[in-house]
């Protein structure tokens, strides 16, 4: 393994954790590694435009070129170009948020691939990371298409934190709503991750293998089983969809 690559990935995801930037001293001890090293990191990141640095603050922060990337990233999948029309079509439908995120099993992390809707208290732009697998809904889709084992595995390393009175917190439990979800084919957040709203998450499935999480966030008063039915039911077709036209471009997922 490169060390130089290695050290510059490692810097770059550092700083993405810290929204305030960081000082060359505090990189270099959050990182363990010498000032110096960090340093020539730091200075071929400014240069390469990925990196900027605050003389006032002496701090270093990211710049949008590494969303340019990822944009960029995201244009050329196939599931990304076919979300727009059909989530937005979804979203006027159920008149809520709906959105795809896929799972990273390297990182445990879910990442949002495209999400549409106008109600601005139900978008989330946001990457659903390791600690609320366990309690979204999107996340329980993902650990109940894995095996017993590795779901386990998963939870050892992440926990289950508890982000409000109504989130899981019993792994024995999680294991039966997962093994439930499986049958019924859907999962539930009532109010687990932010008090005030439910959602509802289906796999998208491409040759019988799930690739994405497709999910609508709406207002816990509304996830009464007349429109968790009905949700379903417009879901299951959306995800059809997806699946079909990622298949037709014989591309997969990247």
């Amino acid at each position: 393994m490169n060390r130089a690559v290695v050290k510059t990935l490692t810097v770059l995801e550092h700083l993405l954790a810290h929204k305030s930037g960081r000082t060359l001293t505090q990189l270099a001890e959050d990182l363990t590694l010498p000032v110096s090293s960090v340093n020539d990191v730091a200075k071929t990141l400014v240069k390469l435009g990925y990196l900027r640095y605050h003389s006032e603050s002496r701090r270093y922060h990211l710049t949008l070129k590494l969303m340019d990337l990822g944009q960029t990233y995201l244009q050329r999948m196939p599931l990304y170009t076919l979300c727009a029309p059909l989530l937005g079509q979804l979203s006027k439908r159920l008149d809520c948020v709906a959105a795809v995120y896929q799972f990273y099993r390297e990182a445990r992390k879910l990442v949002l691939i495209a999400e549409a809707g106008t109600a601005p208290h139900l978008r989330f732009g946001w990457e659903v990371g390791d600690a609320v697998l366990h309690c979204c809904a999107p996340g329980k889709v993902v650990l109940a298409s894995l095996s017993d084992d590795e779901v386990a595995e998963i939870l050892r390393v992440i926990g289950m934190p508890q982000l409000t009175p109504h989130t899981i917190t019993n792994q024995s439990a999680l294991q039966r709503e997962l093994l439930e979800g499986k049958k019924r084919g859907y999962a539930l957040d009532r109010e687990e991750v932010f008090l005030g709203i439910g959602c509802i998450a289906i796999p998208v499935k491409v040759h019988g293998s799930p690739i994405a999480a497709l999910t609508i966030r709406t207002l816990i008063d509304r996830l009464e089983p007349e429109f968790i039915s009905r949700s379903v039911e417009v879901l299951s077709t959306t995800a059809a969809a997806l699946a079909n036209g990622v298949t037709r471009a014989g591309l997969g997922t990247t």
